[in-house]
């Protein structure tokens, strides 16, 4: 069967250990100089920097695990983004109301956001998404990094059959 496979991780884009550093740099500023209002014992800083330190390892170790794929199928698509959503979802063909090739830019969003307008995106970096509207109104949005060639792959494969748009 032919199928097209994009895979987004956020270890293939450097700027969200650059954001992970700010944040914890953050952190460590915020917790290590004391409140004027309030004494800070050493052992409340010693505490506080090492709860700063193991929350800046323990988002490092989860964003190095964040991975998207994406299968685009002649007869749908299926997609996974681990370590959340470990079993494949899929969408048949017969589901897809309408897609689309669009851009997606950072201050959109990176990673996983559910917004309560029935969209979710999935997205580990800025560039091209595969926007997909369902019949039953709901909205995705798929983080690609060949759009030339999902493109092609859906215009050869589902704009052929008869099932979509109607």
């Amino acid at each position: 069967m032919r199928q097209v496979k994009e895979i987004q991780s956020f270890r293939d884009n450097s700027s969200i250990f650059i954001l992970i550093s700010v944040l914890f740099a953050g952190v460590l500023i915020g917790v290590s100089i004391p409140f004027e209002t309030q004494q800070q014992t050493d052992q409340e800083a010693v505490i506080g920097l090492s709860i700063a330190v193991l929350v800046t390892l323990g988002s490092y170790i989860l964003i190095l695990k964040m991975k998207f794929e994406l299968t685009v199928l002649a007869d749908g698509l299926s997609f996974t983004f681990q370590p959340f959503l470990l079993k494949s979802k899929q969408f048949k063909l017969t589901e897809i109301a309408n897609w689309s090739i669009e851009n997606h830019k950072w201050y959109h969003g990176l990673g996983y956001k559910r917004r309560f307008n029935r969209q979710q995106v999935f997205v580990m970096s800025p560039g091209k998404v595969l926007a997909i509207t369902t019949k039953d109104g709901n909205n995705y949005r798929f983080g690609i990094n060949r759009p030339e060639l999902v493109k092609r792959f859906i215009e050869e494969n589902w704009e052929n059959k008869n099932t979509l748009y109607g």
